[in-house]
């Protein structure tokens, strides 16, 4: 039987082409679990139809939207996975950043598991055999510092590419890690050099599994 959930929409990011969205449900007036929605495709993403209102408009940040779902599917680490029916989103309403600071996840001590790190990134791989042993994969934190750095980094292979990352400290750790959410990417992504950003909320999730890790990503950046 399809199910409705009201979920607040904290990420919207790129993912193979689409969109990876995710949020806290809203049921009984407070903020609940975490629901990722995601498509019956084996890449799972959400493309620009499934995520469109009946009556014009988009799945957005500080939205909460109606979604109807099939089934839960859980994927290994991917915990929070719904997967969505055909039945159009509808938009509810507007959160502001006040109101997002509800969602916010307390976390004390690593995000997931650390010591793990690609080439450019800090505490961003997690191998997936441990990966797969976490009971979440996405939350919402307030580090105590956030920097975006654009910087043009080596590739494999030789030649570089514009990456844009985050750079933040979170309960006694640091971390760099790759930024998907896709406002922020137009925000900074034109000129190299760091950006702090004062009181940011970053909403943190694994990615798909590639050659052999789990990637910490920033899949938003909300800010005032």
């Amino acid at each position: 039987m399809p199910y409705t959930k009201r979920i607040l929409c904290l990420a919207s990011s790129y993912k193979f082409g689409g969109r990876c969205i995710a949020g806290r449900e809203f049921a009984n007036n407070q903020l609940q679990d975490w629901v990722r929605p995601i498509s019956s495709r084996p890449s799972h993403e959400i493309n620009g139809l499934e995520m469109s209102y009946r009556g014009g408009g988009s799945a957005s940040v500080l939205h909460y939207i109606d979604i109807s779902f099939s089934h839960p599917s859980p994927i290994n680490f991917q915990t929070e996975n719904h997967v969505i029916d055909g039945a159009k989103w509808r938009f509810s309403s507007q959160e502001s950043f006040a109101g997002a600071m509800n969602a916010v996840d307390q976390i004390n001590g690593p995000l997931w598991l650390n010591g793990h790190s690609s080439y450019h990134g800090l505490n961003d791989q997690v191998p997936v055999n441990l990966a797969n042993q976490q009971t979440s994969s996405i939350i919402l934190i307030q580090p105590q510092s956030v920097i975006v750095q654009v910087a043009n980094e080596s590739r494999f292979g030789g030649g570089t590419v514009r990456k844009v990352r985050c750079a933040f400290s979170y309960s006694g750790y640091d971390y760099v890690l790759s930024v998907t959410d896709p406002i922020a990417l137009s925000r900074y992504g034109q000129a190299v050099g760091h950006y702090p950003l004062p009181n940011a909320l970053l909403c943190v999730s694994f990615g798909e599994p590639y050659h052999g890790f789990a990637y910490k990503l920033v899949a938003s950046i909300i800010t005032p």
